[in-house]
């Protein structure tokens, strides 16, 4: 395995760059194999350091694999980026650290763990420059996305429902640091009947499953919604991309157990934040007239007339 990689690499060198850079991201907790500590601990940590470093396109850059999420590496179109295996990419280290053709560096994440909601204290600045590199680079699939949903789209407000999917096979694999994803690790008992209740009430309301979802699309989506409801999970983590006057409700198995991972995230983003009690336990269900109750009044925020401005 490793032979094959320091092939590539040597395919690499003379195609785009003299140097490789050997970059060890380390999440702050979890696995960069799940969405949450991919985007906040892995992807835009990586793209605030290119930004910071001013890294060129043609650099080579030889980055840990993140299972299924490379697919999203690889939208950036980064031409010198080269992925391996992660004990492998540890084993290059090795080779890199003392090979006058390469440099070695490591980063932390911008994700945390569960912990107390007083010590998470998220990066914003850092965030913010990931995110603008990110959608700087996706900016025209973003928009042919965007155009697409945007059209389609019709009611106001638009409220964005989560539907947790079904995992990718590589969850259950050797490959996985961590087991189990999607609705195998939680989701809402009765979901069908509380997204039929709310698209009665709401025509605006999309009921949406994010697992095979591009990055771009998922940008898009997460930027033209007014509402977001989702469960506890990686899905929150799109709510960076959402505008500073949307609304993010969260429903959460226990509230009082969670990390309030994605409050203090949407506090960062500038967005209004609310957090519900989900029935019986991660795959009890969730009583429509309790998330009616918070969302009706958001939206009819949205369907109020924008003040005229004073002179």
């Amino acid at each position: 395995m490793i032979g094959s990689v320091l092939g590539a690499m040597a395919r690499r060198r003379g195609a785009h760059a003299d140097r490789l850079l050997h970059l060890t991201i380390r999440t702050n907790a979890g696995s960069c194999e799940h969405y949450y500590h991919f985007l906040l601990g892995y992807l835009l940590p990586f793209a605030a350091y290119l930004v910071r470093r001013r890294i060129a396109d043609d650099r080579m850059i030889l980055l840990r694999s993140c299972g299924p999420l490379d697919r999203m590496l690889r939208e950036l179109a980064l031409p010198g980026l080269l992925l391996c295996e992660r004990f492998t990419h540890e084993d290059v280290k090795n080779i890199a650290a003392q090979a006058a053709w390469a440099e070695t560096d490591e980063i932390g994440g911008l994700d945390f763990g569960h912990t107390r909601p007083d010590q998470i204290q998220y990066d914003v600045p850092a965030i913010r420059v990931g995110a603008d590199f990110v959608r700087g680079r996706l900016s025209a699939a973003v928009a042919m996305a965007a155009a697409e949903i945007d059209a389609a789209w019709s009611g106001r407000p638009r409220i964005l429902l989560i539907e947790r999917g079904e995992a990718d096979p590589f969850y259950q694999s050797a490959l996985a640091e961590i087991k189990d994803s999607a609705n195998r690790r939680r989701s809402i008992g009765n979901h069908a009947e509380l997204a039929a209740a709310l698209a009665a009430a709401h025509p605006g309301l999309r009921n949406l499953k994010l697992e095979t979802a591009t990055l771009a699309e998922q940008i898009a989506w997460f930027g033209l919604a007014d509402i977001l409801v989702a469960q506890h999970g990686a899905a929150l983590s799109n709510i960076i991309w959402m505008r500073p006057e949307a609304r993010v409700i969260e429903i959460a198995p226990d509230p009082a157990s969670e990390a309030r991972l994605f409050g203090c995230l949407a506090e960062a983003s500038g967005l209004s934040y609310a957090l519900l009690r989900q029935g019986a336990d991660a795959f009890g269900p969730m009583r429509v007239r309790d998330l009616e109750a918070v969302i009706a009044p958001a939206a009819a925020s949205f369907r109020e007339p924008l003040p005229i401005p004073l002179p």
